[in-house]
């Protein structure tokens, strides 16, 4: 019997083998996806066999093999999280990336009025966003965020039992729970687990790693406690992220005798590059409390100084929840950084750190209190801290003002959500005034599904009929660019619109107004307003991001934000943009229809 030899078995597909025949030389080969299925339930079990690669040779003849496991990077704990996942294959000179689809199975996260593409907790009540960091090693965010139990109409639960629930996500839009807490209340004496924020102490000025954890994996906690008094305690994680182990030694700034009053929390780090310094730099903490935001600084994380309270331009000291002190590039220049000094997560103030005779850091405030979004029920933003420059901004939107009402707000199993993430830059306005900017994140792109409207260069008036009758849709993004013809009236957006109820997206020519009116909606009577400086060129641009139950909006390339909560019935989808009292052109008007993070449309 005729043999085949080893190296003819190296070189040709198993198929053209069957016989042993002489096959012809291989002049082209494809990889045939057509059978391969990318859609998956969680956890499912991804089969690459029926990936095919053609084999094209010079005879006309084809041939078929399979490609092999260790021809596929990215496969290994593909389908462990939702969302969208990239798995690269190489075959010889062949090389493609296939996109999967990785979703909640059943009915899980499609309740009536649950919001499809921001982050929400599937059972229970959410607020302040805490630690939200990025491990570099793993490619993975981290949120945090306070968790308990659900408000309900028992006030006892707003506060009590508090603990920092947890997600974890590749591109910082689709996010996987995590099982139970991060961080807990322990028999340790120091009470509930308050707000707080995540650092990576990269060049280990804690001490509190070994040398085998990775780098950018060493993510440390500093969160506040509730006895004695409100303090600030550490943990820190071995596993880049998922658990933590608390500092033996808390607290790491005592207030067990209120030195510091008595309301003594919501922390937020920094590291601040200095050449001066041993390690190349100092961490900064900025603290909120009653009785004013505080700054301290450390080498190593877990002994603080205080420097100073922070004061706005006349000295008084700013006292607020949720602060933050960025540095940050002023229009994209690295050699002129400024501090901006966020108190709620609404407002700021912009200004320099100075070191004083004595040595202490002194915020020194240059500009008047500034306002970035003036949405009503987006609150306690913190920023994400990571390597490459951008401040990314993520807030808490709640119906916590709505409950003084209950009977008319909506009974669901989860209350409170995350806005999308918004990119924050600091820019001189055209007006020549230094202002924060913030603009949703570019990643949200991968969000787009059907184009359901695409226009350019056509003027409406109020004569002219809805360009988006027949439009349908709950979770969707409009991008326009407007340009204004009168200085009177307003164009704008009816929304999610079944008979009397919808959403009214406007902007006042007169009064330079972003508006975003709920009158018209479930639970709320009451508008949302921003404004912005008079165009000099006479165009508005606007960015809305629509979903079930929360509408983020941009204007003018991020000069002003509105982010808010909102209670529409899901069926409600019926659109129409409009103007009154003007005419305007369009210059570009494009709505898309956005994908679920949670379901297979993923």
């Amino acid at each position: 019997m005729k043999r085949c030899f080893k190296t003819i078995f190296l070189l040709f597909p198993l198929s053209s083998l069957a016989s042993c025949q002489k096959v012809s030389e291989i002049i082209n080969e494809e990889f045939i996806l057509k059978d391969f299925k990318t859609e998956y339930v969680l956890h499912e079990e991804i089969d690459i066999s029926t990936i095919k690669i053609e084999a094209l040779h010079k005879d006309g003849s084809k041939t078929y093999s399979s490609i092999l496991k260790k021809e596929v990077t990215g496969l290994e704990n593909a389908t462990e999280s939702i969302g969208i996942k990239t798995l690269n294959l190489h075959h010889n000179k062949l090389e493609t990336n296939i996109n999967i689809c990785v979703y909640y199975p059943g009915d899980k996260y499609n309740e009536e009025f649950r919001s499809q593409y921001h982050y929400s907790k599937y059972f229970g009540w959410i607020n302040d966003p805490n630690g939200l960091v990025y491990n570099a090693f793993t490619k993975e965010y981290h949120m945090y965020y306070q968790d308990g139990p659900r408000m309900g109409s028992n006030a006892a639960n707003f506060w009590s039992n508090r603990s920092w629930g947890h997600a974890v996500s590749n591109d910082m839009i689709h996010w996987q729970e995590q099982p139970g807490y991060a961080i807990y209340p322990q028999a340790d004496g120091f009470g509930d687990i308050w707000s707080g924020c995540c650092v990576v102490d990269k060049e280990n000025t804690s001490g509190l790693f070994p040398d085998y954890i990775n780098k950018e994996e060493r993510i440390i906690a500093i969160y506040s406690v509730t006895r004695a008094q409100q303090q600030y305690c550490l943990a820190y994680s071995l596993d880049g992220g998922y658990t933590f182990e608390k500092y033996k030694k808390n607290p790491i700034i005592n207030n067990s005798s209120a030195q510091f009053g008595g309301g003594f929390r919501d922390s937020k780090c920094e590291w601040i590059k200095d050449s001066s310094k041993p390690n190349g730099g100092y961490w900064l903490l900025i603290t909120a409390g009653e009785s004013g935001a505080r700054l301290f600084t450390s080498d190593n994380l877990l002994t603080w100084k205080f420097n100073s309270f922070v004061r706005d331009k006349d000295g008084t000291i700013i006292g607020y929840e949720c602060p933050m002190c960025i540095p940050m590039a002023v229009d994209g220049d690295k050699n002129n950084i400024k501090y901006v000094v966020s108190l709620g997560g609404t407002s700021y103030y912009i200004g320099s750190l100075i070191t004083n005779s004595d040595g202490l850091l002194e915020f020194k405030c240059e500009s008047e209190k500034m306002v970035f979004n003036s949405g009503r029920n987006m609150y306690a933003t913190q920023n994400w801290t990571l390597d490459d420059g951008r401040v990314i901004l993520t807030s808490w939107i709640s119906d916590y003002y709505m409950q003084s009402n209950p009977n008319t707000t909506p009974d669901r199993i989860w209350e409170g959500m995350m806005s999308i993430p918004f990119e924050a830059k600091l820019k001189t306005d055209t007006y020549g005034n230094l202002r924060l900017y913030t603009y949703p994140v570019h990643n949200l792109d991968v969000l787009r599904g059907d184009e359901l409207f695409s226009g350019t260069d056509f003027e409406v008036n109020t004569s002219t009929s809805n360009i988006l009758e027949g439009i349908f849709d709950n979770t969707f993004e409009i991008e326009t660019e407007l340009e204004l013809k009168e200085d009177q009236g307003r164009v704008g957006f009816i929304l999610r619109k079944s008979g009397n109820e919808y959403v009214n997206i406007y902007y006042d020519i007169f009064e330079n107004e972003l508006v975003v009116d709920q009158s018209k909606t479930r639970a709320t009577t009451y508008t949302d307003k921003y404004v912005i400086n008079k165009p000099k060129d006479n165009k508005i641009k606007l960015k809305i991001y629509v979903d079930v139950s929360a509408i983020d909006v941009s204007i003018n390339d991020g000069e002003g934000s509105i982010s808010t909560i909102y209670f529409l019935p899901n069926d409600n989808q019926q659109n129409e943009f409009y103007v009154d009292g003007t005419t305007v052109n369009v210059n570009k008007l494009d709505l898309y229809h956005l994908r679920s993070i949670y379901h297979k449309e993923c």
